[in-house]
């Protein structure tokens, strides 16, 4: 078997499984709801935006794995900070609303979610593809878990936060592509790399998305606290480049094919 027919057979089953994942996240929300009596407003739309978020990061990384695209150190330095910065900006936004309401417990989900991502964050010292692969990976599921919080608040800021985590998830999946390419771990591990952290982040989603759901409302805006001292944490870590030291190996050897 040809190394071109190899990469397909696995591109095509690593499609399948992604699909599989996001069906199942899909309707997660929608079989939640159908148990309990509560309307929170989640139903198709979420679960397109999260079957949209695991598309575009499954997409990104099979296109680096199979075309050899790389980007440049400034590009993902910049990209990195802008995200840092707008998702601080949505942390701040999500965690003023939830002490508007429920100050002591804000001020609880906050700490916790903030020290949950700052203890996984600080972890990070990566320095093979493997070791980035599991670092990255976490990360995913925290905000998978950010995301599913900040987005059943039911506002525009869930919208856009939803969005931006999309991108920065295509962009580290395809950073992770391309560092399994460069040291040469083979396409099948890279393929499954890239496809766990799809898995990662829609177990992120569907824990945040249950947890959301299933408690009371007083724990409901602690879990949105939580999902808002995450992205805090998150941001400035981006803007601080401390999650530069994930992708540290990648932006040193990763160089545009010309």
């Amino acid at each position: 078997m040809s190394e071109r027919t190899r990469r397909t057979a696995g591109s095509v089953a690593l499609l399948r499984i992604t699909a599989l994942v996001s069906i199942g996240v899909l309707w997660t929300p929608a079989l939640v709801r159908a148990h309990g009596d509560v309307d929170h407003g989640v139903g198709v739309s979420f679960g397109i935006v999260v079957a949209a978020a695991l598309g575009v990061g499954i997409a990104a990384g099979v296109v680096v794995l199979l075309t050899g695209i790389s980007l440049r150190t400034r590009m993902l330095a910049v990209f990195d900070r802008g995200i840092g910065i707008v998702l601080v900006v949505l942390g701040v936004t999500l965690a003023v609303s939830a002490v508007g309401e429920y100050p002591l417990l804000a001020a609880a989900g906050i700490g916790g979610g903030g020290l949950v991502a700052w203890s996984v964050a600080a972890r990070t010292d990566a320095h093979h593809a493997d070791v980035t692969f599991v670092a990255l990976a976490t990360h995913r599921v925290i905000e998978g878990g950010a995301l599913a919080a900040v987005y059943l608040a039911g506002s525009a800021v869930g919208t856009v936060g939803a969005l931006l985590i999309a991108g920065h998830v295509a962009l580290e999946t395809a950073a992770v592509a391309g560092l399994y390419v460069a040291t040469g771990r083979g396409p099948m591990r890279a393929l499954v790399a890239i496809g766990l952290l799809q898995v990662g982040f829609g177990v992120g989603i569907a824990g945040g998305t249950l947890l959301s759901i299933a408690v009371p409302t007083g724990l409901q805006v602690t879990v949105m606290a939580a999902g808002a001292g995450a992205l805090l944490v998150v941001g400035n870590a981006e803007i601080a480049g401390h999650h530069g030291r994930e992708s540290a190996p990648l932006r040193e050897r990763w160089r545009v094919k010309r």
